[in-house]
């Protein structure tokens, strides 16, 4: 592989920057690389939000705690964790088994577990409820099914041939695994850092790395994951929105940042919360402000920084705080359009058809039914929690047979939740989990 070169350009001189370790340097793993990529997560991957950092509560499948520590915990778009371990020298071999083993106790992460886990990380207060909408926000899509299995990325200055062809194996083998080089330059006593992923190849990343988990899982979580991707593409490839036609910027409920502050802002000035849109997938809306033309994340982002004296403090996604004139979110607007690759949308009648024989004083899970109706579990409970058409799903629980927090009754003014409706109906529960047998 050739060596990456950096040069200080000054119009026709470029002049070569010093290759140093990070170890000259004197920079630390824990002080400064873990922190460049808490700043900077795209480090390990486009999209990805930090969910914590030197996490040590993992427990194996027997129930034993293990004092292991990974170094971030993140998830991307899809509602998938990803796993990432740092070494500020090269990579040791081992630390390929290292991060194996954390990979297989995170396959049996919860949602629950991983909003505790966020907001201890964020030292918020607030509620439960409130976590996991704002991680609803960055994964529309997140479930207990979504996490796993997780992705692998492993972040050095340098990788060694054995390890690398033990990541080229396990590559191959449908492990989702990413090599991420960093690599630090002096000139004049300025430091800069450069990143790249040596494996797999980027241009080759979507032939390379084949799905393990069953096939309709993955369909699902690629086809959710490309929506949000494309979410400008797919509004202008439907001509939903005509040129010009007016949007109101709405800052999200659960969303991570100062809320009043910004809603205050863009109160102050009707202008602000107008946008009017243009049929571009790259830049589709015009702020009435400047009458320029911005990037859906783009813009909120900017907006946030005026109304805030301060970057965004969590990662924005921002289709979801744009509305048109009948109030739908935009986001929303787009997941009623056909499947990027011109499949029709799923039909749901099979599933109410058998939620309707679930009988009373049994349960199932979403995974349960995914299988049977041969969609992915992650896009199912999507379609549960906002049907209003799906009977019984208060007998729908995780894999580990708990209620979901999210669970809602279709009508507002019912307040029992999920477990007292299954005790009702002669299901018991233990430390929160139910009957098994009832399964």
């Amino acid at each position: 592989m050739v060596e990456e070169q950096l040069y200080l350009v000054d119009g026709s001189t470029a002049t070569p920057a010093r290759r140093i370790s990070l170890t000259e340097a004197g920079l630390r793993e824990r002080e400064h690389l873990q922190e460049w990529v808490l700043t900077h997560p795209e480090i390990l991957g486009d999209e990805v939000l930090v969910v914590t950092a030197e996490f040590d509560r993992w427990v194996t499948g027997v129930g034993t705690p293990t004092w292991e520590r990974l170094d971030v915990l993140a998830l991307d778009r899809a509602g998938r964790l990803v796993l990432a371990e740092l070494k500020r020298d090269r990579a040791p071999d081992q630390v390929m088994v290292q991060a194996l083993n954390y990979a297989a106790m995170a396959s049996r992460f919860s949602l629950d577990e991983l909003v505790q886990v966020y907001a201890d990380h964020r030292n918020s207060d607030a509620s439960p409820e409130a976590q996991l909408a704002e991680l609803r926000e960055w994964a529309p899509n997140l479930s207990d099914e979504s996490l796993s299995p997780p992705q692998i990325v492993l972040v050095a200055e340098d990788f060694g041939p054995v390890l690398t062809n033990t990541a080229m194996f396990l590559i191959e083998q449908s492990v989702d695994l990413r090599l991420v080089r960093v690599q630090l330059y002096e000139l004049d006593g300025t430091l800069a850092v450069t990143t790249s992923q040596i494996l797999p190849v980027p241009e080759a990343e979507e032939f390379m790395v084949r799905p393990r988990s069953a096939a309709a899982t993955q369909r699902s979580t690629r086809t959710a994951a490309r929506r949000r991707a494309s979410i400008p593409q797919r509004l202008v490839a439907a001509g939903v929105l005509a040129d010009g036609e007016e949007l109101r910027i709405v800052v999200p409920d659960g969303v991570g940042e100062d809320r009043e502050a910004i809603a205050a802002w863009l109160a102050k000035d009707q202008n602000r919360s107008l946008v009017r849109w243009h049929s571009d997938p790259v830049e589709p809306v015009e702020w009435a402000v400047d009458s320029q033309v911005y990037n859906l994340t783009t813009l909120i982002r900017q907006i946030i920084q005026a109304a805030t004296g301060a970057a965004p403090q969590t990662q924005v996604w921002g289709p979801n705080w744009y509305r048109s004139t009948n109030d739908e979110v935009l986001h929303k607007i787009a997941d009623r359009l056909p499947d990027p690759d011109g499949g029709a949308r799923f039909d749901w009648s099979e599933l109410h058809r058998i939620l309707g024989l679930l009988p009373e004083g049994r349960w199932t899970t979403y995974g349960d039914l995914a299988k049977l109706i041969g969609t992915g579990a992650q896009a199912l409970g999507q379609h549960i929690s906002s049907c209003l058409e799906c009977p019984n799903a208060h007998r729908v629980l995780g894999r580990d047979g708990r209620p979901r927090p999210t669970f809602r009754w279709s009508d507002p003014n019912d307040t029992r939740s999920q477990q007292d409706a299954l005790e009702a109906e002669g299901i018991e529960f233990t430390n929160g989990i139910a009957d098994p047998t009832c399964r």
